[in-house]
Parts: C-alpha cells; structure tokens; sequence
C-alpha cells in the first residue's frame, strides 16, 4: 500500500470513501492509523502507556487498533476526560 495515500486518507484529504475505496484503503487500516498516530505524536505516548493513562489494559488498546473492536460510550466519555479531548474528537479517533 503506498504511505503517501494513506497519509492524505488520514490527513482528511481522502476523507471521500469512493476515494479511499478507489485507493484500495480499507476503512479499519485509516482507523488503525489515526488512533496510532494520535497515542503516537499527539500524546507522545506508546500504546501501553495509552492503556495505563485510559484505564484499560494494552490487550484492549490492541483491539482497537487491529479489529473492528471499539470502545462505548462510556469509554468515549472516559478518553476524552483523560485527554482533555471533546467527544467529537474522540469518537473520529474511531471512525
């Protein structure tokens, strides 16, 4: 898969699914890579370190990143307490 693409899908640029689709950039790998990139750079943090700061264990901060496994609403509600994110923000870590 080429890196730029998936930057520009990520970068909100390709934010169109006809264009993701056409790009052959399957929904879960964006996903993937915008909650990564956010523990990664924004938080500058690793995923257990995420787990430790959301309350969760590292097992499920894995799920979220590579299946089509997310958090409730009342986790949605916990990350953005933490983070000091709003629920929006939240929530299009996930979409």
């Amino acid at each position: 898969m080429n890196t730029q693409y998936l930057q520009l899908a990520i970068d909100g640029i390709a934010e169109n699914k006809d264009f993701n689709d056409a790009l052959g950039i399957p929904t879960r790998e964006i996903k993937r890579v915008k909650l990564a990139e956010f523990i990664r750079y924004k938080l500058q943090t690793n995923k257990r370190g995420f787990a430790r700061v959301a309350g969760v264990s590292p097992a499920t901060v894995t799920k979220w990143l590579y299946s089509d496994t997310e958090p409730g609403i009342e986790m949605f509600k916990k990350l953005a307490r933490r983070f000091g994110l709003s629920l929006d923000e939240v929530y299009n870590l996930f979409e």
